[in-house]
């Protein structure tokens, strides 16, 4: 009953502060915009502008109320001119020069002495100086009302979730490592806007929008992104009708979006490290049937500490696009697959091959989570069963090729028409011909088997456009973008903790080639859907940038599904050393591991705190 009671009260600490936000955060209404001397017409933040020269104006009414808000972020492109309040101009004295043209942050504007209780009218003028132009308006992350407003409404949030994990028998060191990536995730999500680092986030709210406009899925000629399978869109484009109906505007639509993708991308790594956790028992009880002990609840936490505050893991949370609802369906459908391998009940492999399916629909790369299902099948029916009767194998795997099949008719069957006929270049990237010749790499082998220590080393971050940032070798781009993406930060402590970043994977890396040659055959085998899913994700990266040698081919984007079978092979190694009776080595590796895992926290948190 206790338990139910603090239950309670955390939910209900939770809904007051998301209350008290929903009357303090800043609401423009009835937003307007013109061009020079032209009419008002209706319009939405944040206001896009063709590419023209001129001056913006976007007219907007603001309701304040007692606790309303003090200072509000404005984000203009390409430089901002002038604000008024109720036809009173507000001093930009305060604001650095540099920040009134900074499109992708903006700035922060004290308006508590302009505004009153009540109605305000805004008028902003921007002026575009080339290029698509625009003007954002949105709360400041920083106003003390916003913060409390945080701080009381996570802290509830992290207790609740302290309860529920303590109520499931997760220990401690897991419990604070959950907790941790949650905070991580929030502060990096506070200051990271949907229309920075982001991937394609435009192009996919295109296709939302279209869904919206037209009530019909597009063609794949219609738009850049419109290749894609529908799932995700359909979803966003529900979650958005329903958000609009309620009279939500276009901004906080937009960081739902966000939030959803959090939640998503969220509830991959938490299923990353309950697959995780069941090869791990898996192993406990072969060796010697006894519970976790002390040291392995810490190794599980480790575990978990390598997926939850994986750099890439973080920076996918906040990102508008499909990626992490299809991840979520693949490690959901590998869970699945993994508890099959483990105890061989039917019905487990029915969810995988269902989960696989909704996977497909929302992004081709789960065609993976289909390859390492029917090898699971196959190596247990072959290996493990010692099965010769056809008939067993078709009983085992009619479900998941009658999956494959209808997915893949559903997320290619145009597509596949389309390159038969000659329409379509590529049949999984259908907009690879519309990307610029600036993102063309070389495609020989050595581009696939040589990694450029020095040069990995030496730049802390990456980017698809220049050769000097180790672009052109495809494993110096794969494990750079899968630490920070494929972004740069000018902050000389920034690049300095990505440095030593960019050391400690290697340091892992290093042990993970030891640990596999500690590995005996058997061990191979008992662990092959876990070996199946990093090879067999690394191979579709290998084949993708061979056929569409692009550097975006291999980005950040498909990467992550690897760090579950890598980090578990990683406390592996602990394992095995300490079953050896070896205690420096294992000591090491946990150093190392909990080190990378913690500078990478300490990454977000120190970015999020400098507002970047």
């Amino acid at each position: 009953m206790r338990f139910w009671l603090r239950c309670a009260s955390y939910l209900l600490v939770l809904a007051l502060a998301m209350l008290v936000h929903a009357f303090s955060a800043p609401r423009f209404t009835s937003v307007e915009m013109r061009e020079g001397n032209e009419p008002w017409h209706h319009a939405e933040l944040p206001v896009g502008l063709p590419s023209t020269r001129g001056v913006l104006e976007v007219r907007a009414h603001l309701v304040v109320s007692r606790i309303g808000p003090r200072s509000i972020t404005i984000v203009p492109d390409d430089h901002f001119q002038s604000l008024s309040i109720d036809g009173v101009d507000v001093s930009l004295a305060g604001v650095p020069p540099a920040k009134l043209a900074d499109w992708q942050d903006g700035f922060r504007l004290r308006i508590a002495r302009y505004v009153h209780l009540g109605d305000n009218v805004l008028v902003a003028r921007v002026r575009n100086e080339g290029g698509p132009g625009g003007l954002d308006l949105r709360e400041d992350p920083y106003d003390w009302i916003e913060l409390a407003e945080l701080g009381v409404g996570l802290a509830a949030f992290l207790a609740l979730g302290a309860e529920l994990l303590r109520r499931l028998s997760v220990g401690w060191p897991m419990v604070t490592v959950a907790l941790t990536a949650v905070v991580v995730r929030a502060a990096y999500l506070s200051v990271t806007p949907f229309n920075v680092r982001h991937h394609d986030a435009f192009q996919h709210l295109d296709y939302i929008e279209y869904l919206l406009a037209h009530h019909r899925l597009p063609g794949a000629e219609e738009g850049y992104m419109f290749f894609q399978p529908p799932l995700y869109y359909v979803v966003n484009a529900l979650q958005w009708s329903a958000l609009q109906a309620l009279g939500v505007g276009r901004s906080a639509i937009l960081w739902s979006l966000q939030l959803q993708s959090l939640l998503f991308e969220l509830g991959f790594a938490l299923l990353a490290i309950a697959t995780a956790n069941l090869w791990m028992q898996r192993e406990r009880v072969r060796r010697d049937g006894r519970g976790a002990t002390s040291s392995e609840s810490w190794t599980n936490a480790q575990l978990g500490a390598l997926v939850l505050l994986w750099p890439a893991s973080i920076v996918h949370a906040v990102r508008i696009g499909n990626d992490d609802l299809a991840y979520l369906f693949l490690a959901a459908s590998f869970f699945f697959t993994s508890r099959w391998w483990v105890h061989g009940v039917r019905r487990d492999l029915v969810w995988a091959s269902l989960l696989a399916a909704l996977g497909v629909v929302t992004k081709v790369n789960d065609l993976v989570a289909f390859a390492v299902l029917l090898l699971a099948i196959l190596g247990r029916l072959v290996l493990l069963e010692r099965e010769r009767r056809i008939g067993e194998y078709l009983r085992r795997g009619w479900i998941a090729a009658a999956c494959l099949v209808v997915s893949v008719t559903a997320a290619l069957g145009v597509g596949v028409r389309d390159w038969l006929a000659g329409r379509r270049e590529h049949l999984l990237v259908s907009d690879i011909n519309q990307n610029p010749a600036g993102l063309l790499v070389g495609n020989h082998l050595k581009n696939y088997v040589w990694l450029d220590v020095p040069n990995f080393l030496k730049q802390p971050f990456t980017s698809p456009w220049d050769d000097g940032k180790g672009r052109q070798w495809f494993w110096n781009y794969v494990l750079k973008t899968s630490l920070f993406g494929e972004f740069d930060y000018a902050q000389p402590w920034l690049r300095a903790l990505a440095v030593l970043i960019g050391v400690l994977l290697l340091a892992l890396l290093v042990q993970l080639v030891a640990g596999a040659l500690l590995m005996r055959r058997r061990e191979w085998l008992d662990g092959m859907p876990l070996v199946a899913l990093a090879v067999l994700f690394l191979a579709s990266l290998m084949a993708l940038r061979i056929s569409a040698p692009n550097s975006c081919s291999n980005d950040f984007r498909y990467i992550l599904p690897v760090v579950l079978p890598c980090a578990c092979a990683y406390v592996w190694f602990q394992v095995r050393c300490r079953e050896r009776g070896w205690r420096i080595i294992p000591l090491a590796s946990a150093v190392l591991g909990w080190l990378f895992a913690l500078s990478s926290a300490a990454y977000f948190l120190l970015l999020s705190l400098a507002g970047d």
